[in-house]
């Protein structure tokens, strides 16, 4: 199974940001 580097970029700034998101809820 073949993932894009760019598909892993954006997995990782999307968790980067939702994890950003609930210290912020907090």
């Amino acid at each position: 199974e073949n993932v894009e580097p760019s598909e892993i970029e954006e997995a990782a700034i999307r968790s980067n940001l939702i994890q950003q998101i609930i210290v912020l809820g907090q």
